[in-house]
């Protein structure tokens, strides 16, 4: 899996080569539920701050694409994801 950081600093791409858009999915879902779980504490007081929330929007190579569809394609399917309540993983539309 490679990061990418992507837009202004709060969106980022994980790049899954020869991986499904199904198995995309899962591995979304398992991150976002892995952070999730975490607390944000303030390192100095230790004090919990609340926790962190992920929305996902995955998009899978077609053949033909540039790197421009395939972002717009995750890039919308993010928005449906912030659009049903955030804090979710949402699979691009066919």
């Amino acid at each position: 899996m490679t990061w990418w950081r992507a837009g202004g600093g709060d969106e980022f791409a994980a790049i899954l080569p020869n991986t499904s858009l199904e198995n995309a999915l899962t591995v979304a879902e398992t991150v976002r539920e892995s952070i999730s779980k975490r607390s944000l504490k303030n390192t100095e007081t230790g004090e919990t701050m609340g926790k962190l929330s992920l929305s996902i929007g995955v998009s899978t190579y077609r053949q033909g694409d540039n790197a421009h569809k395939l972002i717009f394609r995750a890039d919308q399917a993010l928005y449906e994801a912030k659009r049903l309540g955030r804090n979710r993983s949402v699979p691009e539309n066919d």
